[in-house]
């Protein structure tokens, strides 16, 4: 008979009873994950590995697949300067070439498992590949400016330049399978008659000219006004060129002779509006053109695996620069000589023309909906900014600074084409971006009784399509009383069960940095955080589900000690079962809000003492200046995501994050690290 999980695992102790690895029935080595269990495992009774170790960690075992990748890289840049007419004449060139060539050469060989008794059998393939790109860069900039010497409390400035920037990327692709030897990763040593040689690569280049003029009068009345004019060979012919104007004032009325404050009182006062244009050329090349593509076939016909090519993909009716306008209104307040002062500023961004997604298109067109300028965004937001910096007299006067800077912002689409109200995976008029529909969970069933009482939970899946509801699974609340649970016609006006739960905008980012100096001693501290940003881990954040996502993965300590059991009805997550977040309509795949995270965080970025020796005893030794410092970053986090689980790294969790790669979010990111440093400054 098989195993039962109770005979296994003593959920009381969280423990394993038992070494088996694997149940032995009539010649076939059953996984214990496969009948239910939360754990793969490695081995079947026989020592060979199982399907799931093959799956997950054969490579490493056998030792044979491996890859390796270099990367050359060549940069240069040069700079040319000239000054004319008592320097007020000035030209400047800078011509910049780089060169990258970056290989990744790898070779893969099947991992053997069992199933049955005796029989063995293959997971992977058995090829050699090896992809090289060569990416040329060249990039200059020429322009020139002109500031003449004006009296009567003029001052003028003009500049004017060309922008030119051209990349080529060659790739090339060489695959064949039959690798003889897997030690050696030579295609000499590979005879297989299946080989695959792709190419690939793009061109683009972009040009502008760009002027700058600025004119202010006794500091009083300021002005500046800029421009371009740019072109780039993303776009076709007749959409590739854009203007992009800007100008800003300023006024300080502290500056007029009206004003007879004391700056004892006010010391600044000062308004600021701007008007600009910025244009986004940030699209693939070639997206205006229909290409066609080719790839292997995976039959085989007369002995090979031939090539074929298929439609070109749609593309859009026309493209061109995605256009942002931003209107901003400033003030700028300084008090007690300077010592508190504050700069406020609030705007608009209106997006015209922004590149994105193309609206759903029928199934029977046999295509995606490719990318164009479908839709327009307005953001608005304000910016923060608060100090007071002052000395209190001692035996030694000490300087000390409070600086506090605040922003936020929400943007909204104002225009799509989406007259249904459509809210998978695309836009909608009056969305906020941002937003995460889902599901309310109000907790998880304690018994069968609770489960028969409740609406029909059978559009989502417990594990690999499975529609099976134990207790310990997830609870979800009938908002629209339909009697089951569901999305509806998946629209803003039939939602079903669902509706916006969260929002990942960051909202309210902050930062505080503390300074002092006091007898050649010195301090720095610097917080950074976000007070508040939804979240929810996406199918394949391992660090945060584990083995709800794959039961081959790893059970985080949060979840082993965090789920639901017949003894710990309370738990936190729902009951151990695998693939609950990778199976379409998952109950965990599905956000809902009983796993929707605050990411909000503050962070201890930097912190920096030090102490400067006085010249009194650097002097007679020929020293002109010693100091000693200590600098820690990252040495402090908290955030409300660590009272479940510590695997993710707040600052880092979403792909929209600076410092992380586009789409690389979700704990799929190299964590920020903590480092420490002593150092030492000389000087003679």
């Amino acid at each position: 008979p098989w195993l039962k999980v109770s005979d296994n695992f003593d959920v009381s102790r969280r423990i394993y009873k038992y070494p088996l690895t694997s149940i032995y029935e009539k010649g076939i080595w059953r996984n214990i994950a496969d009948q239910g269990f939360p754990m793969a495992v490695m081995f079947n009774p026989d020592g060979t590995l199982t399907r799931h170790a093959a799956y997950t960690v054969g490579d490493y075992y056998t030792g044979y697949n491996r890859s390796l990748s270099t990367q050359t890289s060549i940069r240069n840049t040069l700079n040319l300067s000239a000054t004319w007419l008592d320097n007020t004449l000035r030209a400047n060139a800078d011509f910049t070439f780089s060169y990258r060539n970056a290989r990744d050469k790898r070779i893969l060989f099947p991992v053997t498992y069992s199933d049955y008794a005796g029989v063995t059998t293959y997971e992977g393939t058995n090829k050699l590949s090896q992809k090289t790109d060569e990416t040329n860069y060249l990039g200059t900039n020429v322009y020139a400016e002109y500031e003449p010497r004006l009296d009567g409390g003029h001052y003028f400035k003009a500049m004017g330049g060309l922008n030119y920037e051209y990349q080529k990327v060659e790739s090339l692709y060489v695959e064949r399978g039959g690798v003889l030897k897997p030690e050696i990763d030579d295609f000499n040593l590979a005879n297989g008659s299946n080989f695959l040689i792709t190419g690939g690569g793009n061109a683009w280049a972009i040009m502008g000219l760009f002027y700058r003029l600025n004119y202010n009068y006794n500091e009083r009345y300021l002005l500046e006004v800029n421009g371009r004019y740019d072109g780039s060979s993303k776009f076709p012919k007749n959409s590739r060129w854009g203007f992009f104007p800007s100008a800003s004032a300023g006024w300080r009325i502290t500056k007029e002779p009206f004003w007879h404050v004391s700056p004892k009182a006010v010391s600044e006062l000062k308004v600021r509006a701007s008007y600009g244009e910025l244009g986004n050329g940030q699209v693939p090349p070639y997206s205006y053109i229909q290409s066609i593509s080719t790839n292997q076939s995976s039959r085989i016909i007369n002995g090979t695996l031939p090539l074929y090519s298929y439609m070109p993909s749609l593309i859009p009716e026309s493209l061109t620069w995605e256009r942002s306008r931003t209107v901003n209104l400033g003030l700028d307040l300084g008090f007690f000589n300077g010592r508190l002062n504050f700069n406020f500023d609030v705007f608009q961004r209106n997006t015209e023309n922004m590149y994105t997604t193309g609206v759903i298109v029928p199934s029977v067109l046999g295509t995606s909906s490719p990318k164009g300028n479908y839709a327009d965004l307005r953001t608005r937001g304000f910016e923060l900014t608060a100090e007071w910096k002052d000395r209190i007299e001692f035996s030694s006067p000490l300087d000390y600074s409070v600086k506090f800077v605040l922003s936020d912002s929400q943007a909204e689409i104002t225009r799509y084409n989406n007259p249904n109200g459509l809210i998978e995976n695309v836009y909608y008029k009056g969305a906020k971006v941002g937003e995460i529909w889902g599901y309310e969970v109000s907790g998880l069933f304690r018994n069968e009784e609770e489960i028969a009482a409740a609406a029909d939970q059978s559009y989502m899946k417990t594990s690999q399509g499975q529609k099976t509801w134990l207790p310990g699974d997830l609870k979800y609340v009938d908002r629209d009383d339909s009697g089951r649970i569901n999305d509806g016609k998946k629209t803003i006006y039939d939602p079903g069960d669902m509706y916006v739960i969260g929002n990942t905008t960051p909202r309210f980012r902050y930062g505080v940095n503390l300074t002092a100096n006091w007898k050649g001693f010195f301090a720095n501290v610097f917080f950074q955080g976000v007070a508040h940003r939804d979240w929810y881990p996406s199918m394949e954040c391992n660090a945060f589900w584990g083995m709800y996502n794959r039961p081959y993965n790893t059970l985080p300590t949060h979840v082993y000690e965090n789920h639901w059991t017949e003894e710990t009805p309370d738990a936190y997550f729902p009951r151990l079962r695998g693939y609950l977040v990778t199976s379409t309509n998952g109950v965990l795949r599905m956000p809902n809000t009983r796993y929707l995270q605050n990411a909000a965080y503050v962070r201890l970025k930097n912190l920096t003492v030090g102490y400067d020796i006085p010249q009194e005893i650097l002097k007679p030794i020929g020293i002109a200046k010693l100091q000693v410092f200590f600098s820690g970053q990252n040495l402090w986090t908290w955030s409300p995501i660590f009272r479940i689980t510590r695997n993710i790294d707040p600052e880092v969790i979403s792909g929209s994050d600076a410092e992380v790669a586009t789409g690389k979010g979700d704990a799929n990111t190299y964590p920020m690290l903590r480092c420490c440093s002593l150092g030492l400054t000389l000087g003679f």
